[in-house]
């Protein structure tokens, strides 16, 4: 019998159905559910380009206001889809 679950999201389109799916999933089965959210890497922009020293830290700096602004978005879908879930951490 399942006891847990891990809901992931790297704070994409799909974090509202993977909290939501593990919410529900939760309250139907009485299972405990944990959150994870898996960023991509840092600077994955920039190393993927190739790109020189000059372009680099303004790629950089890109990149980190896309992953802060990716966790936000799990952190939202999290407090509003599993928050409240028995269970949920």
């Amino acid at each position: 019998m399942i006891r847990s679950l891990l809901a992931i999201s790297e704070g994409g389109p799909d974090a509202a159905t993977s909290f939501g799916l593990a919410a529900r999933l939760a309250s139907q089965y009485g299972i405990a559910v944990d959150a994870l959210h898996l960023p991509t890497a840092p600077g994955g922009i920039s190393d993927a380009l190739g790109l020189g020293t000059d372009v680099a830290p303004l790629v950089a700096e890109l990149d980190e206001v896309r992953l802060d602004a990716r966790a936000a978005e799990s952190r939202r879908h999290y407090e509003a889809r599993l928050l409240a879930t028995k269970g949920a951490t």
